[in-house]
This record gives C-alpha cells, sequence and structure tokens, in this order.
C-alpha cells in the first residue's frame, strides 16, 4: 500500500514536472511573451502617474520594480502558466527595462548623450540621429536593430504611461512626453506602423527632443541667425503688438525663433497659445497654452486647433499665438482675430514670402470661409504687419534670410511685400542688409 502510494506521488510530481514545463514552454513563444509583457506593463502603469514612470525618484523606483514582479506573478497565475523562479525573474526583467527604460532608444537619449535634437527609427530598421545644430539627419554608426517586435514593445512602453496605444485601430499617434528630470523640456514622440509604412515591419519613429530653456537673442546671434539690428526690429514692433508670421521649410528653426521673439512681448500682456503638440517654452507671466487633442477611435472628444482659437477668443487675449498654421479653418480664423484687435505670432512652413502668401490664400480657401481670392488677400494686407523668412543657407546654417513688411494697399490686385532686411550672399563678406523702413506705424 505504501510503496502504491509512494509510485502515486513519484507519477504525479513527474507529470506535474511535465505539464510545467509545457506550460513555461509556451512562454517561449514570441506570441505569448509578447502577450505576458503587454499585460503586466498595462498592469502596472495603471498604478503610477506619467511622470513617476517616465523618471522614477528614489523612494518610487523599488516601488514600481515590486508592482512589476507582483503582477508577473498574478497574471502567470491567471493563464495558469508554471514558471520557474528563473523565469519569472527574466520576465520582470524585461518589463523593468520596457518601463523603467527604453530599450534600443536607451543609448541615444539622456543621459547617455546630450548632442542630439532627434532619434528616428525607418521602417527597415536603420536608426538616424539629428545633432544639436545639424542640418540633417545622420545614420548611426553601428546601431543594430532589434526585431520588430520589441520595436513595438518599446513603442507600447513610451506612450503606455500617457494613457496612448498605437494599434491597428490607431496606427499614427503623435503625444507629447512630458518634463522630468531627465528630459527637462519633454520631448515629441511620432509612431506610425506598418501597413501604413512599407518597410521590413518596422514602425516609423521619431523622438524630438525639446530645448531644455527657450533660445535667447544671444544664442541666435552666436549662431548667425540674425543680426542685432534685426533683433531691436523684431524688439520695437512686438512691442507695440504688431503681428508677425514666421515662415520658413522643414527644420528652419521656426519655432526657436517663435519662442525667442516671444521674450518681447510685453509682460502685463495676456498671451494664449495653441499648438498641435506643445513645443513653446514662453517666459510669460500671464500664458495659457492649451493643446489640440485627437479624436478616440470612435471619433469622439477631439478638440481641434480652431476649436481652441474660438476658445481663445473667449479669454481677452492681448495675444494669440498659433504654433504652426497648418488647416484652412485657423488661417481664415487667426486672420480675422488679428484685424479685431488681437495681436498674432505665428509660423508657417513656406519657402519664401511669396509662397507664404500663396500658402495663406490655399488655405483660406479650404475652409470655405471666404470664395474670393480678392477678399483673402485683403484679409491678408489688414491681419499680418510683418513677414520672418528663415531658410538653410548653403553652409548649413539656419538664418533669417529676409523681414518684410505687409503693405495695407493692393497694387495690381496683389499682397505687396516691402523688404526691410535681406540677407546677401553674393557681398565679398555675406551679410545683411536694411533695405527699407518700416512704415505700418
Amino acid at each position: 500500500m505504501t510503496a502504491k502510494w509512494g509510485n502515486d506521488m513519484s507519477n504525479r510530481a513527474l507529470l506535474n514536472r511535465v505539464r510545467a514545463d509545457r506550460l513555461s514552454g509556451a512562454l517561449l513563444t514570441e506570441q505569448t511573451q509578447a502577450d505576458l509583457v503587454e499585460q503586466v506593463r498595462a498592469a502596472v502603469t495603471a498604478e503610477f502617474r506619467p511622470e513617476a514612470l517616465l523618471s522614477p525618484d528614489e523612494a518610487t523606483e523599488p516601488r514600481i520594480r515590486e508592482r512589476i514582479r507582483f503582477h508577473v506573478g498574478a497574471v502567470a497565475e491567471q493563464r495558469g502558466l508554471c514558471f520557474t523562479a528563473a523565469q519569472e525573474n527574466a520576465l520582470a526583467q524585461h518589463v523593468e527595462r520596457l518601463l523603467l527604460g527604453w530599450g534600443f532608444l536607451e543609448e541615444f537619449l539622456p543621459p547617455a548623450r546630450d548632442d542630439l535634437t532627434e532619434v528616428a527609427l525607418g521602417p527597415d530598421g536603420t536608426l538616424y540621429v539629428k545633432r544639436k545644430g545639424g542640418f540633417r539627419f545622420e545614420q548611426a554608426e553601428g546601431f543594430q536593430a532589434p526585431p520588430p517586435e520589441e520595436v513595438r514593445r518599446v513603442i507600447q512602453a513610451i506612450l503606455g504611461p500617457l494613457g496612448r496605444r498605437a494599434t491597428e485601430a490607431e496606427p499614427i499617434v503623435s503625444a507629447r512626453l512630458p518634463r522630468t528630470e531627465r528630459m527637462p523640456a519633454g520631448a515629441r514622440v511620432h509612431v506610425v506602423l506598418p501597413p501604413i509604412v512599407n518597410g521590413r515591419g518596422y514602425p516609423a519613429l521619431n523622438v524630438r527632443l525639446f530645448e531644455e530653456a527657450p533660445i535667447t537673442a544671444e544664442r541666435l546671434l552666436s549662431w548667425g541667425a540674425l543680426n542685432e539690428e534685426m533683433i531691436g526690429f523684431l524688439r520695437e514692433v512686438i512691442g507695440r503688438r504688431r503681428s508677425v508670421l514666421i515662415a520658413g521649410g522643414t527644420g528652419t528653426g521656426k519655432t526657436t525663433l517663435l519662442n525667442m521673439v516671444s521674450e518681447f512681448i510685453p509682460r502685463d500682456d495676456r498671451v494664449v497659445s495653441i499648438e498641435d503638440t506643445q513645443e513653446l517654452r514662453l517666459n510669460a507671466p500671464h500664458w495659457v497654452a492649451m493643446e489640440a487633442r485627437a479624436p478616440s477611435i470612435e471619433g469622439k472628444y477631439g478638440v481641434t486647433a480652431l476649436d481652441l482659437v474660438n476658445a481663445a477668443l473667449r479669454m481677452t487675449p492681448d495675444w494669440i499665438i498659433v504654433g504652426e498654421v497648418r488647416a484652412g479653418d485657423v488661417a481664415a480664423a487667426l486672420l480675422q482675430t488679428q484685424i479685431s484687435g488681437h495681436a498674432g505670432l505665428s509660423t508657417i512652413h513656406a519657402r519664401s514670402p511669396w509662397e507664404t502668401v500663396q500658402t495663406l490664400i490655399l488655405r483660406c480657401l479650404q475652409s470655405g470661409q471666404f470664395p474670393r481670392v480678392e477678399a483673402i488677400k485683403v484679409l491678408i494686407a489688414l491681419a499680418v504687419d510683418v513677414m520672418v523668412q528663415l531658410e538653410w543657407d548653403g553652409g548649413g546654417v539656419r538664418r533669417v534670410s529676409r523681414i518684410a513688411q505687409v503693405e495695407r494697399d493692393l497694387r495690381g490686385g496683389d499682397v505687396r511685400l516691402s523688404d526691410l532686411f535681406r540677407w546677401d550672399p553674393t557681398a565679398e563678406e555675406p551679410t545683411w542688409e536694411r533695405v527699407g523702413e518700416y512704415t505700418r506705424g
């Protein structure tokens, strides 16, 4: 009897070991491990604020690690999985790397690197970086791309604390990362998943790091972006509450210059800013910063830039700042506010003052509020006082190439621009020339 009982126990122990081996073996499949990691990650992120997960202090980090290990055990029990101590530890460490670090991105972000402004992963798994003050992306040397599934897990680790996810139903996600000790100015992350992007199965990922403090006029002078006379002129027109539109191509420094110029806004003025993703760092005591919100998967709860412009008008602002004028209805609404007593400071994507005017006309036409081009031209002439054009020069320097005033009268039916400052690259010593006087008052 004893021998039979002993044999039964041995058989049962053997059966349990076989069952445990089978169940733990399931953990080794990529999909099972990904599901487990995602379930644990979601459970832990629900317990902590985004700032605590992105930059935990000495007291919070041990608590996060403790909760990770708790949820690993809870998920295993829920799914009926039997882990060895080594397997459970390995899974917990994997989740820790995702929640308390950003996997393959770690070596390109602070504190490991402080010389970069942007990191971009292409859909073929190639990583590119842009250095501070740099003109173009350059390929990261020696980078070995992890599997696409690992990249997706890192993306979810970045978005999870923000309450966002990149999924098949929402394959394009833009989000702002909050300011933390690690990233004092915060950052912007943009994700596009396959099959929206085509390649080798990798998502397209951009992480843009913001400057810790607004760029000062002195730094722009040292970079050769403009000269002291131009800074004095911009200080004067902003002090008079004139409306200024900053134009330039991608990466020419439009937001950087807008931040700098905003320092000239009178300290008692009330400022309302509107952005798709907040990048402005205004040093204004009476500043209300607003940020648009994309709609949910069901198409609900979205807040557009136009909604924010309308909201700003009810806040009695002296200034309405639009980070970038993209949509037609925003362009039309902004120009109308600027002829009704609200000063404006905005940026727009355009490669020349002429292109700026044409872009404004096209976007106002898209809004449907102005069916006639002639009416839009009058609106531009009345609403915009000064245009500032930024360009990359041949040597890779971001520079103000023109400052022009918009004339109030339309001669020949067109918006007329009078140059006030102009960069002359053909001179023996390339420099800016003062070529006109400001007359709009």
